[in-house]
Order: structure tokens, then sequence, then C-alpha cells
């Protein structure tokens, strides 16, 4: 019954900012004190939840002349937007959770699009910077029992406040969005990202990577830490649908570049199954190389599976990874590539032994790259005052424990490359060459050194200490 109410009298007066600001806090309410259980079950009370939902959309893409009247009308529709996502109706029914995020999300998105990368980029590193939002009941009332918890108040306006600017609606439709991905499990984040990769291919937002990037590196970092791994996982399951494309497009690119930079971020991603990530990475590969041995795509999914290696979760990641690719090596050198594209099935077999060998030599420069990091980040900490001295003790951060893991890991054993070693005899001189320089880089970095064998770099050591 106070669903029905409240979304008759938000259509009664669209346009009247005070009983819209009344209406949002009459549904504020019920979304605080809800456990959700008649969301799905009961057919009325779930079609009168949506249809509120959907109401409030429309608030949040109000458009007009008047553009304070039209801030102000976003934010009451994004504040219900941030009550309904902080309530347990949001999440109770799995089979409802898609309907609502394919409302909610669409919604929260539109104002940052509207207001261009600068804006986003700026709110999203203040919401970074300062999670809560801006109502600090919507923060607090959730882990509360039900009878202790509190509804926040809803107002259209102030006697002398200033009218709100678009930055201050992005900032709550961020803040919105945050508190989304921070309530969702890892079924729920792959849901709420495609409807944000949905609402790039609305906007038409591929060819813009500074956009795209931004939003998935917020979205890993908002996300529980527990649950990151979906974000890769489908984008990855995203490229296989469209892995057979004759050409590749410019979502073909986004995707990819997506996943360089979410396994560059300095987030971890625990949980992610990355030999099932780089199987399937370099089956797209071989696919698009079947169709086209110089397609446009490749040196970015070369450079996409090497980055795999920046982040080490266990001592024989790195070994791990580089045997998956020497198998897919030696079938190719074998068998050649499946599929009769432009160039011959020749030509995609030498360009597939090239990109494989990229692959092989760019997870352990990925991974030293980032030990340097690691080194370089003490060098500057252990110059630099103590947290004791300035402010108390301080928690590691992520980008800390995340740095350590990567510095401390297995060498690639030779056995590995020794599979290999019949690439030197190819008839094609770039696929020896590139085959030589991999090796050589092998040797010095990853083959560990007996005793008695002297660097040649080492200027240090007199003839009497080498005897």
């Amino acid at each position: 019954m106070l669903l029905s109410v409240t979304r008759d009298g938000l259509l009664c007066l669209p346009n009247d900012l005070e009983l819209q600001a009344r209406v949002a806090s009459l549904f504020t309410a019920w979304a605080t004190y809800t456990d959700g259980r008649l969301v799905g079950p009961d057919l009325r009370v779930t079609g009168d939840y949506m249809g509120v939902l959907k109401t409030f959309r429309e608030r949040c893409v109000a458009t007009g002349k008047d553009s304070e009247h039209v801030n102000r009308m976003r934010l009451i529709g994004i504040a219900a937007m941030t009550s309904a996502v902080s309530s347990d109706a949001f999440y109770v029914s799995p089979v409802e959770f898609s309907r609502q995020v394919a409302i909610v999300v669409p919604a929260l998105l539109a104002s940052p699009h509207e207001a261009g990368l600068e804006s986003v980029v700026v709110e999203s590193t203040l919401v970074s910077a300062d999670p809560s939002p801006n109502s600090p009941y919507l923060s607090e009332f959730q882990p509360r029992p039900i009878l202790d918890r509190r509804a926040a108040s809803i107002h259209a306006h102030v006697d002398g406040q200033k009218g709100p600017e678009i930055s201050d609606v992005v900032n709550a439709s961020l803040r919105a969005l945050r508190n989304l991905l921070g309530r969702c499990t890892g079924a729920q984040v792959a849901i709420v990202f495609d409807s944000i990769l949905q609402s790039l291919d609305h906007h038409q937002l591929w060819e813009d990577s500074l956009v795209r990037n931004s939003y998935v590196e917020r979205v890993i970092e908002w996300t529980q830490y527990q649950f990151r791994y979906a974000v890769p996982s489908h984008l990855v399951d995203q490229l296989l649908a469209i892995q057979d494309a004759p050409f590749p497009t410019p979502k073909h690119s986004a995707f990819v570049e997506m996943l360089t930079t979410v396994f560059n971020s300095p987030h971890p991603l625990i949980n992610l199954s990355t030999s099932d990530v780089i199987s399937s990475l370099m089956t797209i590969l071989l696919r698009r190389v079947s169709i086209n041995s110089n397609d446009s795509l490749l040196q970015s999914l070369v450079e996409c599976i090497s980055s795999l290696g920046t982040h080490v979760y266990y001592a024989d990641q790195i070994h791990d990874l580089a045997e998956e690719v020497v198998a897919r090596l030696v079938n190719v050198q074998v068998n050649g590539v499946l599929g009769r594209g432009k160039g011959g099935s020749e030509r995609a077999r030498e360009s597939a032994l090239k990109c494989l060998l990229g692959c092989l030599s760019g997870l352990t420069e990925a991974a030293d790259r980032h030990a340097a990091k690691y080194k370089a980040k003490l060098a500057e900490d252990s110059e630099a005052p103590t947290p004791d001295e300035e402010n108390g003790d301080r928690p590691p951060s992520e980008s800390t424990t995340t740095t350590v893991r990567a510095a401390r890991r297995n060498k690639v054993s030779p056995e590995s490359w020794q599979e290999t070693l019949a690439l030197m005899c190819e008839a094609d001189y770039g696929i020896r060459a590139m085959y030589a320089r991999g090796l050589t880089s092998f040797v010095q970095r990853e083959v560990k050194r007996e005793p008695f064998v002297r660097r040649e770099d080492d200027s240090s050591e007199t003839p009497e200490q080498c005897k």
C-alpha cells in the first residue's frame, strides 16, 4: 500500500520539487526499515516497487532550461536511488536483482556521461578519498538492527543555500554507484558491470579510452576485495563472445584495453584463475590470427596477456603461465593455425609464433618491472619519515602488500623453455631473431648462475677474488 501511494504521489505533480522531495523521503523511510522479503514473491509489491524505481529513474535524467531546477530534481532521484541500493530489498531476490540494476545503473551514469571526462575523474577521486554518502545516516543504518535504523531526510531547498552544480550531481551519482558495488557479491558485480558496459555502448563511448578506463578502475577499486575477479572474468567472456568478428571493432579494442588496465591496476585480484584467463586470451589471439594474420588487435592482446605477470599471487604463477604459453607455442609450431584467413596458413603460423613469443617474454618482464617498482618504493620509504613519527601506526595499503607478493616469485625453470629450442631452426629470420632475444633475456634473468660464474658487468671483483 505504501509503495502504491508513493508511486501515485510521484506521478501527481512531477515538476513540484517539494512534493517530489517529500515522497522521496517517504520511499527512503520504507527502504530503510524493510527487510525486502516481499520483493519477488509478492507480485503486487514487486510491481509497485519497480514502478517507483522507474519513476525515480526519470527524475535522475530530468532535462529542462532551468539548470538549477534540473540539478535539484536529479539529486532527489539520485537520493532515492541511493536509499534503494542501501536497502535489503535490493539484494534479497536474485531474480529481481538484474531488473533493479537495469533500472538503477543507467540512471546513475546519465549525469556522469553528460558531464564529461574531467568531471568524472575529479569527482570519482573525491568519492574514493571520502567514500561516505552525502547523509551519514545512509552509511550507518545498514549495520544496525532494523528497529534501531534511522532514515535520511531528503529536502529540495534550504534558504540561503546555493543551487547545486552538475558536479554535485555527478558526485552523488558516483557515491551511489560505490555504495552499490560495495555490497555486491561476485555474481552481482558481474551483473552491475555488464550494465555499465551496456551504458557505454548506448552512449557510444568505446573509442574514449580515458572514460572507459576510468570506469573500470573505479569499479575494481570500489568492489569488495574478494569479488574483484568478476570484472576481468566478465570482460574475457565478452571477448570470447565476439572473437569471430571478421574485423576488429572499437568494442574489441576497448575490452582488451580495459583488461590490461585491470591487470596493471595497483589493486590485487584474489580468486582470479590466471590459468583460465590466459588460456582464454590465447584462444582469442589465435582466433584473430586465423582470421587475419595482420589483425590490428594482436599487439594489444600480446600486451594484455603479458600484463598478467604484473601481480603474483603464488610463487609458481609466472612459471605456470609460461608453461601455458609454451604448450601453445609447441602446438602452433607443429600443427600450425586452424582456419584460412587473410595471408594464408603459413603467414598465420608465423604471426602466431611471434605473438606467443612476445607473450612468453612479456610475462617475466612485467613481473620484473613490478619488482623493480617495489624496490624503488622500499628505497623511497626508507628515506621518508616513519608513520610513528607523524600520525602513528598506519596499516599496510593494498598496493604495498601487492608489491611484496610480486617481488617473491620462483623463476621460470629451464625445462619450460627446453621444448621451444626447435624455434631456433625456423626458416623465418624474424622468428629466429625474436626467439634468440627472448632466450637471451631468459638466461640472463631467470637461470640461476653457478657460484663460480662471474658477471661481466661486475667490475668490483679483483682477479684474486675470482680464483
